[in-house]
């Protein structure tokens, strides 16, 4: 016993196409051919064959032990010498339960056909072997036909369904050739079995044969008629010429897929005889003489060896067809086939156990031919990688929920807070605004004074030198005046725009260091509070300039 397993390596395992093949058989050739005429006479195979004539051939067809057969596999089949196909035939080929093993075709005209196999005879490797037999006309239509025949008969299936069965036959009585005077003429024709002659379809023509048989007609006559159970009989007056009659019947075939159907015409004393014959037979067995073999495969995890159950895969043959599937390992990692025919398989995986992954790496393996122990083999999955999970984290920490605003700080949203301006006192007395008086809440602060004049007009806080005051972001309005800087509790600043009566925050000062309220991670800069220092000194000491010039100006 050979035992074969292939390793496959890091590659991947490509789909392959099945392709249907010609498979070697031995006595279909032309020469295996066995050839009878109408009457049973054995035809030589160098015979030419009439084109008048129909013939049966037979086959005894055999495949080789080991050919591997596969459902859409060919065999081809030679017609004999100088033999074509008659009519479109579709022979099946069945065993001795009655199951189709494949199909015999030709077309009408043609010298070769095919058997195509179904996939019964897959599992049978020894002794396939069967018969074929059906009907052929010859090619054969340039000899001379001499004048002396006398009367003759042929015929052919005029009319099929659309499945291809006769379903109407014609039959031809031709009498008189050389055309000479023969009087009164009775014709007697005896049906063969499985038909039943069609009233009113006689047609018979008057006229001449040519040496190569060919009928040209000159006028018509009219024939009596009658019949006694399966007997015709036909009566002619004042015949002096050629004479080709015809006539119909209707095949009855009895569910059969082939059928042949005889006449037999008599006239002074001679008898012709012919046939109609359409399909035809075939037969197919095969037997499997061998042991069959058997596989293990045993499925365990690559890091540790311990076996897995759960695994499920399916079984492919040589080209790559599945076979079987749904096959599961059991509890102990083993999964046995049994039945195997000798031949080559591959194990692909289709669903891996739970916890692991999926293996994409087929385990090929042969039983070979008489083969009695098991064919074992190995396989591994490996255990999926965790999930990583990121407790408290953001579900996108590349993408941040505002990444469009990074480092922007959010303004008071309460109004008491500081940074608000105070609408004028004294609206009767437009244009005149009362500079905001505020009281720190932090003496911490220095810098920040209260004007004692607030009823002089024009006058303002200088800037605060570090603030770049932006637009629409401040909180709360002023009504009117020339503006003013203010300080509010929280170390926010803000300042109220002349007449437009918009604010503006300048900056803010939070206890932890940082420029608003917003948290260190959003990429905010720390806030400089020396720079603040030195600002709020330079604050103090100009607003004392400021108020000692306004002293001196008033005494």
């Amino acid at each position: 016993m050979a035992l074969t397993v292939f390793l496959v390596g890091s590659g991947t395992f490509g789909t392959v196409t099945a392709h249907a093949a010609e498979i070697p058989t031995s006595g279909l050739t032309a020469g295996d051919a066995t050839v009878l005429d109408i009457n049973g006479n054995s035809v030589p195979d160098n015979g030419d064959l009439s084109w008048w004539t129909n013939y049966s051939v037979a086959y005894d067809w055999s495949i080789p032990n080991g050919t591997t057969i596969k459902a859409g596999d060919t065999a081809v089949v030679e017609l004999p010498n100088s033999a074509q196909a008659k009519h479109d035939l579709n022979i099946p080929l069945v065993n001795d339960l009655g199951v189709v093993v494949g199909t015999f075709s030709i077309k009408a005209g043609e010298t070769t056909g095919t058997i195509t196999f179904n996939d019964v005879l897959t599992s049978q490797t020894t002794n396939r072997k069967g018969t074929l037999s059906f009907y052929v006309r010859g090619s054969n239509t340039s000899s001379d036909v001499n004048m002396e025949w006398g009367l003759n008969k042929v015929g052919w299936i005029s009319e099929k369904d659309a499945n291809g069965v006769p379903t109407k036959l014609t039959w031809n009585v031709a009498f008189n050739p050389k055309g000479i005077n023969l009087g009164n003429v009775t014709v007697t024709d005896t049906l063969g079995p499985n038909q039943t002659f069609v009233p009113g379809s006689v047609i018979a023509s008057t006229g001449s044969y040519d040496s190569a048989g060919h009928f040209s007609t000159s006028g018509s006559t009219t024939p009596t008629v009658s019949q006694s159970g399966n007997v015709l009989t036909f009566g002619f007056t004042d015949v002096t010429t050629a004479v080709n009659m015809t006539y119909n019947t209707v095949p009855d075939l009895n569910g059969a897929a082939s059928g042949t159907w005889k006449n037999s015409a008599s006239l002074n004393g001679k008898t012709v005889d012919s046939q109609i014959a359409w399909g035809g037979s075939g037969t197919g067995n095969g037997t499997n003489d061998q042991d069959l073999g058997e596989v293990i495969l045993t499925k365990m995890d690559k890091s540790t060896g311990m076996s897995l159950a759960g695994a499920e895969y399916e079984i492919r043959d040589a080209n790559n067809d599945v076979i079987m599937s749904g096959l599961s390992t059991e509890s102990n990692g083993e999964l046995r086939v049994k039945d195997l025919a000798a031949g080559s398989y591959t194990f692909v995986e289709t669903k891996a156990p739970e916890g692991y992954e999926l293996s994409t790496e087929p385990i090929p393996f042969t039983i070979a031919v008489g083969q009695t122990s098991a064919v074992t083999v190995n396989a591994f999955d490996e255990e999926e990688a965790p999930s990583v999970t990121y407790p408290g984290g953001p579900e996108n920490p590349e993408n941040p929920e505002e990444p469009e605003n990074p480092g922007t700080t959010t303004p008071p949203t309460n109004p008491g807070n500081p940074g608000t301006t105070t609408p004028p006192t004294h609206p009767e007395n437009p244009g005149t605004t009362t500079p905001p008086t505020t009281t720190p809440t932090h003496p911490e602060n220095p810098g920040t004074t209260t004007p004692t004049h607030p009823e002089t007009p024009g006058t303002t806080t200088p800037t605060h030198p570090s603030t770049t005051y932006k637009p629409g972001s401040g909180s709360g309005a002023a009504n009117g005046g020339a503006g003013g800087y203010v300080t509010g509790n929280n170390g926010y600043a803000g300042s109220s725009s002349g007449n437009n009566g918009y604010g503006y925050p300048v900056a803010s000062g939070s206890g932890n260091g940082y420029v608003g309220s917003t948290l260190p991670q959003t990429g905010e800069r720390r806030s400089n509070t020396v720079s603040y220092w030195i600002a709020a000194l330079a604050l103090v000491a100009v607003a004392s300039g400021l108020w000692y010039d306004w002293k001196r100006k008033h005494h």
